[in-house]
């Protein structure tokens, strides 16, 4: 019988263990900073190519993740996270759309008439 039993018993625990929630490695918002980061900086660097343009890419990746409090393990751990989540995903991306329209559209109070 006790041959059954455990089995039984860890089966139950881990089955209740596994309804918990993730909390996801990076917020949503911290995780739509950095993106909206990433694109200027790749916008930036639209003309280079090869060597030059991967080890500035990557300098500044490093720089940008670390002015986020973050590093390259997490931001990777939470863009696996996001992408099994296509709603939440789909949230971020918003995020970095409307952050990247905003910050383009010219500052009226400086447009004279």
């Amino acid at each position: 019988m006790s041959k059954f039993l455990i089995p039984l018993m860890l089966c139950l625990f881990i089955s209740c263990n596994s309804d918990k929630v993730a909390k996801a490695p990076i917020s949503p918002e911290e995780m739509a900073a950095i993106l909206t980061d990433l694109y200027y900086m790749e916008a930036n660097f639209e003309s280079l190519s090869g060597y030059v343009k991967d080890s500035l890419t990557q300098a500044l990746k490093q720089e940008i993740l670390t002015k986020h409090q973050t590093n390259d393990s997490l931001f990777v751990l939470a863009g696996d996270y996001y992408n099994l989540r296509p709603e939440m995903l789909e949230k971020i991306e918003k995020m970095v759309i409307d952050k990247i329209e905003s910050q383009s559209k010219p500052d009226s109070s400086l447009i004279k008439n």
